[in-house]
């Protein structure tokens, strides 16, 4: 006799009824994911089906979670900094900038104007290589196999190139610092980029012959998937998708961050909120990025690239609460840091409860423990040895215990063993 329990169906046919709950067809409801190539492992959608046209949709979330805001309170600030290449891999650079942008905020650090000329062009490039990849990724979705999406990735190769030759990686960059960039760009890599800026609009008008008024594009995204301008607000939308529902939004005009007020440029806007005017926002994008870059790469001027204040070692900023956002490729990248430093605390004398085994079966008071796990990891090896802590009656709880650093807010909550305060993360 099998005992198995029966699996679960991943779809269900549903019959599809009128006004008057007369039965006029089939619907199919199909679970799409997370192991489909358009959910990416990282979620799935029940979807209602009557034929190709989506009734229902419901996302389901929850199947990835990379645990960044974790992760940045156990490191340094600048260890924090390649996490945000992997918080978006098409656009580590404008993930560095976010997150620059948000600590030079807390630390008061002025960035040099070639650096501030330098992230203009590498956010841009990778505006130009994320829509390119999102056409490509987009229309192969829509069944044209193949083509389109190597087309893209064609061209993003040669922004790769570029990335690759100027921070040493082509997708995890590592690029941005506070108060700069990590290395300066040479005069080669700036005419391999005027090369490569100059033929994109070459390639735009190619893309564009096969795609733009091609009529099977044409009927299977125009009307479709219409996002109202009031619905776009109201479920915090942004980006091109808000833009392409008629919102005029973009934070690179509204905040004019970095050095985008000396650069001229437009923002397109849609009219119906359709899937044929996401995907012409986006077109139109990279023209008006193309124009950007020409101008940066024309006027960048020479100089130092990183301000002469900043520290790559032992950097802590002030303490203070910050929020920081640019207008990222997918729309609004906003990161907030929270740095709260404690008061001296008083602890009862050690006492055997209090204590937890070392890596070495000694009983080592809580704190002490954490003392050796931070200086381990600060020099690379194996924390000195020492005996259990005796006869101290006061501590000051400060940060190093926590090494706090990155995307996340400090605030005091109760530690059920010393009872004391002390700041432990929390995310934002």
């Amino acid at each position: 006799m099998n005992t198995l329990a029966t699996p679960p169906k991943n779809f269900e046919v549903k019959p599809k009824l009128d006004a008057k709950g007369e039965e006029l067809g089939e619907l199919l409801e199909v679970s799409m994911g997370p192991h489909h190539p358009s959910t990416h492992g990282v979620f799935r959608m029940d979807v209602v089906l009557d034929g190709e046209k989506v009734v229902k949709l419901k996302p389901v979330f929850g199947y990835l979670h990379r645990n960044h805001e974790k992760i940045g309170e156990n490191i340094s600030y600048l260890a924090n900094m390649p996490y945000t290449d992997r918080l978006d891999y098409f656009c580590s650079m404008t993930n560095n900038w976010a997150y620059a942008l948000t600590i030079e905020k807390l630390a008061g650090l002025a960035v040099p104007e070639r650096a501030e000329y330098i992230r203009v062009i590498m956010a841009e490039l990778t505006r130009l290589q994320n829509h390119t990849c999102l056409i490509g990724f987009f229309v192969q979705d829509m069944g044209a196999l193949g083509t389109p999406m190597m087309y893209a990735f064609r061209e993003r190769e040669k922004i790769l190139d570029l990335f690759e030759e100027v921070s040493g990686a082509r997708m995890m960059c590592n690029y941005m610092r506070f108060g700069g960039v990590r290395v300066d760009v040479n005069d080669d890599w700036i005419a391999k980029t005027k090369k490569v800026v100059a033929d994109y609009s070459k390639f735009l008008d190619e893309f564009g012959t096969f795609l733009t008024e091609n009529e099977i594009v044409l009927a299977r995204t125009q009307f479709v998937g219409v996002l109202p301008k009031d619905l776009a607000v109201s479920a915090s939308i942004t980006g091109p998708m808000l833009r392409a529902s008629g919102v005029n939004y973009d934070l690179r005009k509204v905040d004019k961050y970095g050095i985008y007020s000396r650069f001229n440029f437009q923002v397109p806007v849609g009219e119906h909120g359709d899937i044929y005017d996401r995907y012409m926002i986006r077109v139109l994008e990279m023209r008006e990025s193309i124009k950007i870059l020409e101008q940066a790469l024309r006027d960048i001027p020479a100089g130092p690239v990183m301000d002469a204040k900043a520290k790559l070692r032992g950097f802590r900023p002030k303490a203070g609460e910050v929020y920081g956002r640019v207008e990222g490729p997918k729309g609004e990248l906003g990161l907030c840091h929270q740095r709260r430093l404690a008061e001296s605390v008083s602890l009862p004398r050690a006492s055997a409860e209090f204590h937890q085994p070392d890596h070495f079966g000694r009983h080592v008071s809580r704190s002490q423990h954490f003392r050796r796990r931070r200086d381990s990891r600060q020099r690379g090896h194996r924390a000195r040895r020492g005996g259990p802590m005796k006869n101290h009656s006061k501590l000051r709880v400060e940060c190093w215990e926590l090494n706090v650093s990155g995307i996340v807010a400090l605030k005091n909550i109760q530690h059920s063993i010393f009872n004391v305060q002390y700041p432990m993360g929390e995310t934002c």
